[in-house]
C-alpha cells in the first residue's frame, strides 16, 4: 500500500499541475477575470495536441523521477506515462466538450 500511495501521489500532484497551468496562465495574466470565463473562453476549447505536448513536457519529468527508482523497467515506466496522459487529456476533453461551449481548431 505505501508504494500504491506514492505513484497515486505522484500522478495526482503531476496531474494536477499540467492540467491546471493553462487555465491558470489565462487566469492570471488577466486574459479572463475568472476561472469560469477561462474554461467558457472561445469559441474554442483548450484542451487539443498543445495541451497534450503540454502535458507530456510537464508530467513526464515529475513522474518519471519520482518512479523510476520503483520500478524494474524505466522504458515501460516512461511509455505507461505517455500512454496514461493521452487517455486522461482525451477524458478531459471529452469532459470539455460536455460542459463548455465551443469547437476544436
Amino acid at each position: 500500500t505505501g508504494q500504491f500511495m506514492k505513484t497515486a501521489v505522484a500522478v495526482i500532484l503531476a496531474n494536477a499541475a499540467s492540467f491546471l497551468l493553462p487555465y491558470s496562465v489565462l487566469v492570471f495574466n488577466q486574459v479572463y477575470p475568472n476561472f469560469e470565463d477561462a474554461l467558457n473562453a472561445g469559441p474554442n476549447y483548450i484542451v487539443g495536441f498543445g495541451f497534450v505536448m503540454l502535458t507530456l513536457l510537464i508530467e513526464i519529468p515529475i513522474v518519471y523521477n519520482l518512479l523510476k527508482k520503483h520500478v524494474d523497467s524505466k522504458k515501460k515506466l516512461l511509455w505507461s506515462i505517455i500512454g496514461s496522459n493521452i487517455v486522461t487529456t482525451a477524458m478531459v476533453a471529452v469532459i470539455e466538450r460536455i460542459v463548455t461551449d465551443g469547437y476544436w481548431v
